[in-house]
C-alpha cells in the first residue's frame, strides 16, 4: 500500500538520498546501477524504453518486424537481446504539424545470459498502463513496468524492474514502497520536489538513492512529475561502447563485427 508521507509514520524503512545529480541528468547520458539514459542508436544488447509525452508523436522500426507510433502517454519498449537495428523519428503527422515532443529513453542492461535472448518489440499504448490514484487525493502513479498498488505493469521485464510514471500535486507528500536492494532513482521530469525533506530536485534533476530501506517519501513543492526507477542489481561487469552494452571488452568488439557482418539485421527500404 502506499501512504500519505508522514516522516515520524514509522511504515516502511526510508531508503537514504545520497546525491542529487543535475548535470548528469541534462548531459543526456546517465548510469544509474543497471538503469541507462542515453540517446538513441543503432543496435544494442540491452533493452530500449521510450515514452512520449506533451502533443508529441514519434515512430519507431526495427529489423525484428517491431514498430509503431508513440504519443503522449504512450511507451515503446524494445529488447535489443541479441541483436537489433532501430530507428526512431517523428511522425509524418508531427512532422507538418511541428509542436513540442517529450521523450524519455531509458537502457535497461541485461544479464549476461538473457542478451542473446531473441530481440522483440513491444508497444504500450496509454490505455494499457495502469493508473493509481494516491492517498489524499495527492496524485497519480502509472505503472510502466513491475507492480504498485497490487497494479501490475503492461512490460514484459527479464529481471525485477519498476518504471513509474508518478504525478503529485503540489503540497501533497507520499511514500512510495520500493523493493529493499533495489537499485533506485527518479528523474524530475517537470516541476519540484523534496526527498526524504533532505534536499529539493528540480526539473532534469536525477535523485539516487541507497539500496537499502524499502521506501521513498517525497513532498511536491509544485506540481511535480517524476519518472521513478528501481531494479534488482545484477552484479556483473558493465562494458559500454558506442551502442552496445556488454560484459567485457571482447564481447564489445564481437558485438560489433556482428553488427557490421549483417547479423543482427537490416531495416527494409523505407
Amino acid at each position: 500500500m502506499l501512504h500519505e508521507c508522514a516522516e515520524d509514520s514509522g511504515v516502511g524503512v526510508s531508503k537514504s538520498l545520497v546525491r542529487v545529480a543535475h548535470e548528469a541528468a541534462l548531459s543526456g547520458r546517465c548510469v544509474v546501477g543497471d538503469v541507462r539514459a542515453e540517446a538513441a542508436l543503432a543496435a544494442s544488447r540491452a533493452v530500449h524504453v521510450e515514452f512520449g509525452d506533451v502533443d508529441g508523436q514519434a515512430e519507431h522500426r526495427d529489423s525484428s518486424g517491431g514498430g509503431g507510433k508513440i504519443g503522449a502517454g504512450d511507451v515503446q519498449w524494445m529488447t535489443a537481446g541479441n541483436g537489433i537495428v532501430h530507428e526512431e523519428f517523428h511522425s509524418q503527422d508531427f512532422t507538418r504539424k511541428g509542436g513540442t515532443l517529450q521523450m524519455v529513453q531509458l537502457w535497461v542492461n541485461l544479464r549476461a545470459k538473457d542478451k542473446s535472448a531473441k530481440a522483440g518489440y513491444q508497444t504500450l499504448l496509454k490505455a494499457q498502463i495502469p493508473n493509481v490514484e494516491l492517498p489524499q487525493n495527492a496524485g497519480t502513479v502509472r505503472v510502466i513496468a513491475g507492480e504498485f498498488d497490487g497494479k501490475k505493469g503492461a512490460a514484459k521485464t527479464f529481471t525485477p524492474i519498476n518504471v513509474w510514471d508518478v504525478n503529485l500535486r503540489a503540497g501533497k507528500s507520499a511514500e512510495l514502497p520500493l523493493p529493499d536492494g533495489h537499485t533506485t532513482a527518479f528523474l524530475v521530469l517537470s516541476g519540484e520536489v523534496s526527498a526524504k525533506g533532505e534536499r529539493k530536485a528540480v526539473e532534469g534533476d536525477l535523485a539516487i538513492f541507497d539500496r537499502a530501506g524499502d521506501v521513498i517519501a517525497v513532498k511536491a513543492n509544485a506540481d511535480v512529475k517524476l519518472l521513478v526507477m528501481s531494479g534488482e542489481p545484477i552484479a556483473e561487469p558493465v562494458v559500454g561502447h558506442g551502442p552496445f552494452v556488454m560484459n567485457s571488452r571482447e564481447e564489445i568488439q564481437q558485438a560489433f563485427e556482428e553488427h557490421q557482418l549483417g547479423r543482427m539485421g537490416e531495416l527494409a527500404e523505407a
